[in-house]
C-alpha cells in the first residue's frame, strides 16, 4: 500500500511538471495525421498578457482580515500555442495551450489590536500560474487573406498557487509568524471566448512556413474556489469564519495576443 501511494504521488508530480509537454505528445502526432489528409492545418504560436479580474470576496478578505494594500495581482507576459484545421471555409477546430502568470506583492504595517500602538510588519508574496488546455470552434470568412475572426472553446487548466508570508513582529511568541500560507496544484474547468484579425501574407513575398499574423483578444473564465486562507485561521485571537470559507480566485482574465501563423500542411 505505502509503495502504491509512493508511486501515485511520484505519477502526479511528474505530471504536473510535464503537463505542457504531455499534451504536445498528444495534439502534435494527431495534427500529423491531419496533414496527410490535405486539410488547411495551420501552428499558431504567440505571446502576449492577460489582466485578471479577482472576485470581491477574495481581496475584501486580503485586505480587511489580512492588511494587504493591493488591490489585485500584477500580470506577466504570457505564451500560447495552437493548431488549427478545418473542412469548411466558415469555420475550423483548434487545440490551444496557454501558459500564464500572475504576481501579488505586497509590504505594509498593521497593528496587532486597535489602539494597541503595537505593529507587524508584512510582506506576502503570491504567484498564480495557470496553464489552460482548450479546444473549441473558429468562426470566419477563410476564404478571404484578411478576416476577422470568434472562436469559442473550454477545456482544464492546470493551476498552480502559492503564497508565501514573512510576518516581523515584536512580540515574543507571536501568534502570527512567516510561513507557506498555500503552496497546491489543481485542475479546474475554464471556458475561452476569443476574436480578432487573421493576415495572411502574399505567399510570394514570405516563406511557405510562414502563413501570416494573428491579433486577438481573448476572456478567460475559470471555475476556481479553495480555501487560500485556511493556513492563517488559527493565526487570530478572535475565530473568522472568512477564513475557512471558499473563495473564487481570478475566475475572469481578458487577454491581448500577438501570434505567427505557420502553415503546415503537406502540399507540394
Amino acid at each position: 500500500m505505502v509503495c502504491k501511494l509512493i508511486y501515485f504521488n511520484y505519477f502526479k508530480l511528474f505530471f504536473q511538471k510535464y503537463f505542457v509537454l504531455s499534451v504536445f505528445f498528444v495534439i502534435l502526432p494527431f495534427g500529423n495525421v491531419l496533414s496527410q489528409n490535405k486539410l488547411d492545418l495551420n501552428f499558431i504560436a504567440g505571446v502576449g498578457s492577460y489582466f485578471p479580474f479577482i472576485d470581491n470576496g477574495f481581496m475584501d478578505t486580503y485586505q480587511s482580515v489580512i492588511g494587504g494594500v493591493q488591490d489585485e495581482p500584477k500580470y506577466k507576459q504570457s505564451y500560447y500555442v495552437a493548431l488549427q484545421f478545418r473542412w469548411s471555409e466558415s469555420y475550423r477546430v483548434f487545440a490551444k495551450v496557454i501558459k500564464v502568470e500572475y504576481a501579488l506583492s505586497d509590504k505594509f504595517d498593521k497593528e496587532t489590536a486597535k489602539g494597541s500602538n503595537k505593529w507587524r510588519e508584512h510582506i506576502e508574496n503570491m504567484t498564480f500560474q495557470d496553464t489552460p488546455i482548450l479546444i473549441g470552434l473558429e468562426f470566419g470568412d477563410f476564404t478571404q487573406r484578411y478576416r476577422s475572426f470568434l472562436s469559442v472553446g473550454g477545456g482544464m487548466t492546470s493551476s498552480h498557487i502559492t503564497w508565501i508570508e514573512y510576518v516581523s513582529s515584536s512580540i515574543l511568541n507571536d501568534i502570527r509568524h512567516s510561513g507557506i500560507n498555500y503552496d497546491d496544484t489543481n485542475y479546474y474547468p475554464v471556458i475561452v471566448l476569443s476574436s480578432g484579425i487573421s493576415l495572411d501574407f502574399d505567399p510570394k513575398s514570405v516563406p511557405k512556413l510562414i502563413k501570416g499574423i494573428v491579433i486577438s483578444g481573448d476572456v478567460l473564465y475559470t471555475y476556481r474556489r479553495e480555501k487560500i486562507f485556511e493556513e492563517l485561521y488559527d493565526q487570530f485571537y478572535t475565530e473568522i469564519p472568512e477564513l475557512i470559507e471558499k473563495h473564487a480566485i481570478i475566475p475572469f482574465a481578458v487577454g491581448i495576443n500577438f501570434a505567427i501563423n505557420f502553415n503546415i500542411n503537406n502540399e507540394k
